[in-house]
C-alpha cells in the first residue's frame, strides 16, 4: 500500500512541476515579443536606414552585412516621367548590393514639400531623396551652377568629386548623381515672342532655375508648385511657365499654354542624395551599390530624354502648342543671358566655389 501511495504521490508531483515550467515559460516569452515590437515601431519612425533581423554574407566581398530599406522621398509627384527608372535602380540596388539593401517608393511633394527638402535632408529626416538642386539654393545658393555643368563631363573632370563636397558640406548629404541627365529646360508663354524685350512685364512661374534670365529680360518671377501651374494660367495669374520638357505633359499645360520657346537651355540639376546619416551607416557594399546603380539612371537618363524630345514635341504641337525657336543674333543672347547671368548669380554666392565650379564647365 505504501509502494502505490509513493508511486501515486511521484506521479502527481512531476505533473505539478511540469505544469509549473510551462507557466514560468509563458510568461517570459510576452515581455519579449513586446519589447522586440517596440524596438521595430521606433526603428520605422526615425530616419536611420530600417535594418531586417539578420546578416547576409554578400557573394562580392563576404563580409556578413545587415540588410537594410531604404525610402525614397521625391520632390515631384509619384508616376511623372522623372522616375521613369526607378523600379530598374531599386533592382540594380538589390542586385549590386547582394541582396543586402533594398530600395522604396517613400513619398512625394504631398509629404514633404518640394522647398523643403533641404532642410529635411539637413536634419536627417529623410534616407533618400530625388531633387532639383534649384529646391536646396535656401541653403547653399551657390549650387545653381550645377546645372550649367555637363553631368558626362563632371564624371571624369573631378566635377562630380567637387559636387559631392558641396553637398557635404552644405546639405549634409552624399551626391550620388543627377538622374535626369539630358533633359533641359523651357520657357512656355501665353505671348508671341518676336523680340527678347516681349518678356518685360510677363507674369512667369518660376523657380531659382529660370530667375537669373527671366529677371534680366524684365520678367516678373511667380513661385508656385508644379501642380498649381495649370490652373494658374486658366486663371490668368501667370502668362508662362518655366518646366522642363516633360513637365510640360506630365501637368498637361500643352492645353492652357500657347507656345514653347527654343532653344532649350541647361541640363536639369535634379539630383539623387544620401542624407549622411544615413550614408554614414550603411556598409561599403551597400554604399557601393548606391553609387553603381545611381550612375546607370544618370547614363540611362542621357539617352532616354534625348530620344523622347523630338516625341514630346510632336506631342504638344498635335494638341496645339506652337514652337517659336529663335533664330541668329537674337538664338545667341538668349542663351548668352541664360548662361551668363546664372554665373553671375553663383559668383554672388561665393566667387571662389563659383571659380572652381566653372573649372569644370564645357561651355
Amino acid at each position: 500500500m505504501l509502494r502505490k501511495v509513493s508511486a501515486v504521490a511521484c506521479v502527481v508531483l512531476l505533473v505539478l512541476a511540469t505544469a509549473v515550467i510551462a507557466v514560468a515559460c509563458g510568461d517570459e516569452g510576452t515581455p519579449e515579443t513586446t519589447a522586440t515590437t517596440a524596438t521595430t515601431e521606433q526603428v520605422t519612425t526615425t530616419s536611420a536606414p530600417v535594418q531586417t533581423t539578420g546578416a547576409t554574407t554578400t557573394e562580392t566581398t563576404g563580409e556578413s552585412v545587415t540588410p537594410v530599406t531604404l525610402k525614397l522621398q521625391g520632390a515631384f509627384p509619384e508616376g511623372t516621367a522623372h522616375y521613369y527608372y526607378f523600379d530598374t535602380f531599386c533592382q540594380k540596388v538589390q542586385e549590386y548590393s547582394g541582396g543586402t539593401l533594398t530600395v522604396e517608393w517613400g513619398a512625394g511633394p504631398e509629404a514633404i514639400p518640394s522647398n523643403e527638402l533641404a532642410e529635411a535632408m539637413v536634419s536627417d529626416t529623410v534616407q533618400l531623396v530625388f531633387t532639383p538642386l534649384a529646391y536646396t539654393v535656401s541653403h547653399m545658393p551657390v549650387l545653381v551652377g550645377v546645372k550649367l555643368l555637363d553631368p558626362d563631363a563632371c564624371r571624369t573632370n573631378g566635377g562630380y568629386e567637387y559636387i559631392n563636397e558641396l553637398c557635404e558640406q552644405g546639405l549634409n548629404a552624399h551626391f550620388l548623381g543627377r538622374p535626369a541627365n539630358g533633359l533641359q529646360h523651357a520657357i512656355c508663354v501665353n505671348k508671341k515672342i518676336t523680340t527678347l524685350e516681349d518678356f518685360n512685364g510677363l507674369r512667369i512661374r518660376a523657380t531659382s532655375v529660370y530667375e537669373p534670365l527671366l529677371k534680366a529680360l524684365g520678367a516678373g518671377i511667380v513661385s508656385m508648385p508644379l501642380g498649381d501651374i495649370y490652373d494658374a494660367i486658366q486663371r490668368n495669374v501667370v502668362d508662362g511657365a518655366g518646366v522642363s520638357l516633360t513637365d510640360i505633359t506630365d501637368n498637361s499645360l500643352q492645353d492652357v499654354i500657347k507656345y514653347l520657346i527654343l532653344p532649350m537651355f541647361y541640363i536639369s540639376d535634379s539630383s539623387l542624395l544620401c542624407p549622411l546619416g544615413t550614408w554614414d551607416e550603411l556598409a561599403q557594399v551597400q554604399k557601393d551599390a548606391l553609387s553603381k546603380a545611381a550612375l546607370d539612371w544618370e547614363k540611362d537618363a542621357k539617352v532616354h530624354n534625348t530620344s523622347i524630345q523630338n516625341d514630346v514635341i510632336k506631342q504638344i504641337t498635335d494638341a496645339g502648342m506652337e514652337v517659336i525657336e529663335f533664330q541668329g543674333e537674337m538664338r545667341e543672347t538668349w542663351l548668352k543671358t541664360a548662361y551668363d547671368e546664372v554665373w553671375k548669380q553663383c559668383e554672388a554666392a561665393d566667387p571662389d566655389i563659383a571659380a572652381k565650379l566653372k573649372t569644370f564647365a564645357t561651355q
